[in-house]
């Protein structure tokens, strides 16, 4: 540490302790000398910044600043101010800016009055512009508020009794000044006489007490164009040395507030019910600050009875739902839904009643919650309905057990309604898509939707619709259905009313009897009775359409000697393969069939013989080749061929199979294993 002495040392120690960057400037040849602080400022040492020029205040100064900064030094150098002030950006080290206040003055002129050298300080006056800037943000947003606001502000002085007036203007004020001189003599001829009588006292002991509390008003002004309007007013005093000396406030006109209130309380007293107000405090408490006289209907009790407390009304709640209702209302209030119940009450000397409510949640600042809505006394119409419910189970216990679902359809729209048993067989939960008949059409089976639509058109005609399709179920499932409806008329509309009967069962046992019918026991092929239906059905597609067909007559060679040689049972299983094979060989089209013993048939529908000849001969090849395991044995066999072509001229289908077993026996005759044409005679 070192004693200062010399004043220009005491002057250095005074600059240094300011935190003050200093500069001095050669106007004439821009030569400049910066103190470390001055660099400091921005971040860099002198010797970072190093050579030092009038270039290097001009480069790290913010671009849109350099004007106003080249203007007040214009203003010193003209003699117009006495020193050069300016607040400007650098840039920091760091890249930010930093705000500078720059401050100087010329301190010597050369011969010809031109300024030579200049002196200044530089100080960081960041802070004080950020503070600066926030507070005018919040003067702005301040100012924003009061001007979104439908509220009034207001300032009364009472010493002066002056009342300033900021924001919006409520009707009372549209033709009033910003100020208001002799606030109290005007207030006293605006209120409403009648509230003019509790007001006044109220606020001058307000006044006098100087309570820190604030005070809250409702009273009617006299406005602008001479009608009375309901203003809120809540004031807070300015104390001063123990007594008030102006007042704080706001003003909120809620005239529709009070008008709606009285329509409210007019509308409530016609209603057959309740208008409310239900509070659910975060302790538990309940209560009904506002209840319209329908609750004494609705309770039996007063709306003053339960304006704090709610517990009577929940001992009237019947026992068994009690538990639900106060489930219901927390619930409502945690997902902030609306609050929908029916429930009994038991009132005293009336009796069980049911009641139906529904109100809508307002979440409280304090954590409770505010509910507004309605309860309606619907003892009659619950009876109905819980009688109609017990007709509904009894219907659908019949529908269950006859597996038989109902729904009507309104004619000319696409609206229906279906039992729970048809979303059953459409494998679907009960109400889980909106009937409909395009919902109920997709899930028609694709190839019956043409008959389905035809069928459904042509009703709108008849009145009359009966018809057997299947349906695609929402799990994939396949199930025949037997639909029946008939036109009728409700409240003066035309409608279908019809059943459906899932009847995949009694299909499926139709399905079993045919194909018993059909179908050879032991080989699953086609019987001779299936296939004479289908020879007839060539004959007519041969005069119909002219397409013809290849009637085929199959026969074992030596069948009887298997059967001798290793049982019935070995020459069922060389059968059984020979079918597998010859099924597995033919087209869709085509049909094979068993006529009887070893005897099979082919019917080669839309074919002509001498084409599918090559096909019939590698068909007998394979027979040939074929290796039939029997039990212990590994049995070879071979067949005969008998063809022909079904003729416009025969007179059956007998004739035909007599053809084919002329050229079968001939090939019996000259050796077996071979195909013989019989085209009989051309």
């Amino acid at each position: 540490m070192r004693n200062i002495t010399n004043p220009l040392d005491e002057l250095e120690a005074i600059i240094d302790s300011s935190g003050a960057g200093t500069w001095k400037w050669n106007i004439q040849t821009g030569e400049t000398h910066f103190n470390e602080m001055w660099a400091a400022i921005v971040g860099y040492t002198l010797d970072e910044l190093a050579p030092i020029s009038i270039a290097t205040w001009q480069f790290l100064s913010h671009p849109d600043d350099l004007e106003n900064s080249a203007a007040q030094l214009e203003l010193h150098f003209s003699g117009k101010v006495p020193t050069y002030r300016c607040d400007a950006r650098m840039r920091h080290k760091n890249g930010n800016w930093v705000w500078i206040r720059d401050t100087g003055r010329v301190i010597s002129w050369t011969s010809d009055g031109k300024p030579e050298w200049m002196v200044g300080m530089h100080f960081d006056i960041t802070a004080e512009k950020q503070a600066e800037l926030q507070a005018r943000t919040t003067e702005q947003n301040l100012q924003r508020i009061i001007d979104s606001s439908t509220t009034t502000i207001f300032v009364w002085n009472l010493e002066s009794d002056k009342l300033h007036l900021y924001g919006e203007r409520v009707e009372l004020f549209h033709d009033a000044d910003d100020i208001i001189t002799n606030a109290s003599h005007w207030w006293l001829e605006s209120i409403h006489p009648v509230d003019a009588k509790t007001m006044q006292p109220k606020l001058r002991q307000w006044i006098k007490s100087a309570s820190e509390l604030p005070l809250s008003r409702r009273y009617r002004i006299r406005g602008a164009d001479g009608q009375y309007y309901w203003l809120k007013e809540r004031m807070r005093a300015v104390i001063e040395n123990g007594r008030v000396t102006k007042t704080i406030g706001s003003i909120i006109n809620v005239t529709d507030s009070v008008n709606l209130a009285e329509r409210l309380e007019a509308l409530s007293s016609s209603i057959p019910g309740m208008i409310y107000d239900f509070r659910w405090y975060p302790n538990g408490r309940a209560s009904f600050p506002y209840a319209s006289e329908g609750v004494r209907h609705i309770y039996g009790c007063s709306p003053e009875e339960i304006r704090e407390d709610a517990s009577i009304v929940f001992k009237r709640v019947h026992p068994d739902d009690v538990e639900r209702v106060t489930e219901s209302i927390l619930k409502s209030a945690e997902q902030e839904t609306v609050w929908e119940s029916e429930y009994r009450v038991i009132l005293p000397e009336v009796g069980e009643k049911w009641v139906s409510g529904r109100a809508t949640p307002i979440s409280l600042p304090d954590g409770g919650t505010s509910w507004h809505g309605v309860i309606f006394d619907v003892t009659d119409e619950k009876r109905l309905e819980l009688e109609l419910e017990q007709k509904q189970i009894t219907l659908e216990r019949a529908q269950e057990i006859g597996q038989l679902g109902y729904w009507t359809s309104r004619i000319g729209f696409d609206d229906l309604f279906w039992s729970n048993k048809i979303y059953d067989i459409l494998g679907l939960e009960p109400n889980s898509i909106e009937p409909s008949v395009e919902a109920f059409r997709n899930f028609v089976h694709p190839d019956d939707r043409e008959f389905f639509d035809s069928s459904l058109a042509a009703a709108e005609t008849t009145g009359e619709y009966n018809l057997e399709h299947r349906i695609v179920r929402a799990d994939g499932q396949l199930r025949w259905v037997h639909e029946r409806a008939s036109f009728t008329k409700i409240n003066n509309e035309d409608y279908f009313v019809g059943t459906m009967r899932d009847i995949t069962q009694a299909k499926e046992y139709q399905a079993q009897l045919e194909e018993l019918s059909e179908t050879d026991e032991l080989t699953k092929l086609y019987n001779r009775r299936y296939f004479m239906s289908q020879a007839k059905l060539a004959y007519y597609h041969l005069e119909r359409f002219n397409h013809p067909s290849t009637l085929v007559l199959i026969d074992i060679d030596h069948f009887k000697k298997i059967n001798d040689d290793y049982g019935h049972d070995v020459g069922d299983m060389v059968l059984q393969a020979l079918a597998q094979y010859l099924k597995q060989s033919m087209r869709p089209s085509d049909v094979v069939a068993r006529l009887g013993g070893e005897e099979f048939v082919l019917l080669l529908h839309q074919t002509e013989l001498h084409p599918s000849l090559p096909r019939l001969k590698t068909l007998l090849k394979g027979i040939a080749e074929l290796e039939i395991k029997t039990k212990d044995l590994l049995i070879s066999v071979t067949a005969t061929f008998g063809v022909t072509e079904i003729k416009r001229d025969d007179t059956d289908v007998s004739v035909a199979l007599i053809r084919a077993d002329q050229a079968l026996y001939e090939g019996k005759r000259k050796g077996r294993n071979q195909v013989i044409v019989n085209l009989g005679s051309q």
